[in-house]
């Protein structure tokens, strides 16, 4: 999951942004994993948090839209996956939980 700290410096730039009037619908929006690796990684090195890779936020993106609306298939559309069974893997929580209601069934 993505760390506070690491969704606190997205805001500060996505503000700052705004601020400089160059505010855009997306907070990475590059065309290449490349680009977008190269730029989370400079966020990261300002806010002086240790860099992880895109990965964390990418899960934690996928994790978050599915709690708001339980849809794999937003999931799926969001992330680009080519199956909505790649998506599956952000409605593991949701199995716990579900688990965990069901523990005192009889």
């Amino acid at each position: 999951a993505m760390s506070v700290k690491l969704s606190a410096a997205l805001l500060t730039y996505r503000r700052a942004q705004e601020a400089a009037g160059e505010a855009r619908d997306h907070v990475l929006e590059l065309r290449s994993q490349f680009g977008v690796f190269n730029r989370l990684r400079r966020l990261c090195e300002r806010a002086e948090i240790s860099f992880k890779g895109v990965h964390a936020l990418r899960h934690s993106a996928g994790t978050r839209l599915y709690r708001q609306t339980g849809d794999l298939g937003q999931v799926q559309d969001h992330l680009r996956h080519a199956t909505l069974d790649m998506a599956r893997h952000y409605a593991k929580s949701d199995r716990r939980k579900l688990a965990a209601n069901l523990s005192d069934w009889e």
